[in-house]
């Protein structure tokens, strides 16, 4: 336990507050924390109290800090340190089995482990629920460990929360929320952990201003991310960070740049066998060439279209690339088709929902369907006011 933590048995805690005739809101008023603090508290859902914390609360309810105590044992974190240690995360993500170790956290015990594993074990569960695009449960665990991180002063679990918050904001589409928590997460940076962990936040901040079309910082962001996965043998890492940098010099118009980017990414996903990189980054190759004004044969990408059509977890940036691909080879029903199937995944909303709602409107616009487009457009920049990216209305 940290020498500036102090010890907290919710069954003493509970006895000193009935003796004194405290409720839980009495204390927080006085403490001036918040009163979901002083419950999570009384409820054992936070092992330790920082010192300045339990002080106040020994002088309040007129005992000693020794009163609140002893622990209970931390005897399982002996489990998830060796879990930790191995990093699980970095050895399952290449293949996206996010289930499997979803399955692996749950079924491991959930008690007598300290505060510190517990905020990790919270932050790693949201990661597994947002990679498997269940947003609310992932939101909820990254609340709940956030919370802890407050609670228990833990800035390492508070800052991991953070951004695990923005990423599924930024996910889901909304890259204004996004960019905060994860601007705030960056003046903290030496607090993220490991220069893995400060890559991560790096890499994140850098889609963030991507989303928003800051493609300058974006692009800057990326250089840094590189460098700091460039420290150790992350190839995995490494593609999604050469895979960004090249979408941010594509939309820069830097095309030389932005093809070497993405031949490193490709060289990365296939060195990790990075399943997904191995099908999103020849399409990023793909939205180069169109974004000159190069159309390949139709038939060259076909099978690589199918392959990331079948998936539903993949970067679903691609469905903008291969409707942008059909309608210049002419084939307007796959490049509609392709549109509404995007549209469904993203439920017309945030950024996508604004990117593809604008493809649709002047695929209409195209077919002679004016009135329709009139009404898709409305729609497209209404996703972007709610998304708060005025620069991409149109």
């Amino acid at each position: 336990m940290r020498s500036d933590m102090i010890a907290l048995d919710p069954d003493r805690l509970s006895a000193l507050l009935q003796h004194k005739g405290y409720k839980q809101y009495h204390i927080a008023k006085m403490l001036g924390v918040s009163p979901k603090t002083v419950n999570r508290w009384c409820t054992g859902k936070v092992s330790y109290v920082s010192l300045t914390n339990g002080k106040q609360l020994a002088d309040l309810l007129d005992c000693d800090i020794e009163d609140f105590g002893p622990l209970k044992s931390n005897e399982n974190d002996a489990l998830y340190q060796q879990l930790f240690t191995d990093d699980l995360l970095l050895t399952l993500s290449p293949s996206g089995s996010w289930a499997m170790l979803e399955s692996i956290l749950a079924s491991m015990p959930q008690d007598q482990i300290s505060n510190q594993v517990k905020g990790k074990l919270l932050n790693w569960l949201s990661i597994t629920s947002w990679r498997q695009r269940k947003y609310d449960q992932g939101m909820a665990y990254a609340l709940e460990a956030k919370d802890l991180g407050r609670d228990t002063d833990l800035e390492d679990v508070y800052y991991q929360a953070l951004a695990n918050i923005a990423t599924i904001q930024g996910i889901q589409g909304y890259p204004q929320p996004a960019l905060a928590a994860y601007l705030e997460c960056y003046e903290h940076l030496p607090k993220m952990g490991t220069a893995k962990d400060q890559a991560a936040l790096c890499n994140n901040l850098a889609m963030t201003y991507f989303d928003l079309g800051l493609f300058d910082q974006a692009a800057t962001m990326q250089e840094k991310t590189i460098q700091l996965y460039s420290t150790g043998p992350y190839p995995y890492n490494l593609a999604i960070g050469y895979a960004v940098l090249g979408l941010c010099q594509i939309e820069l118009g830097l095309w030389p740049s932005a093809d070497q980017a993405l031949a490193q990414a490709l060289t990365q996903a296939q060195t990790s066998n990075f399943v997904e990189g191995k099908v999103t980054v020849p399409l990023y190759q793909l939205y180069s060439q169109l974004k000159q004004g190069q159309v390949p044969a139709s038939q060259a990408y076909d099978p690589l279209i199918k392959s990331f059509l079948e998936k539903a977890t993949y970067d679903p940036y691609c469905y903008h690339i291969i409707d942008l691909y059909f309608r210049m080879v002419g084939h307007l029903d796959r490049a509609e088709e392709t549109i509404l199937t995007g549209l469904d995944k993203v439920k017309e909303a945030g950024l996508l929902g604004g990117i593809l709602l604008k493809e649709y409107a002047l695929l209409q616009t195209d077919k002679g369907e004016l009135a329709q487009a009139n009404l898709l457009r409305a729609k497209s920049n209404a996703c972007f006011k709610e998304a708060g990216i005025i620069n991409r209305s149109w």
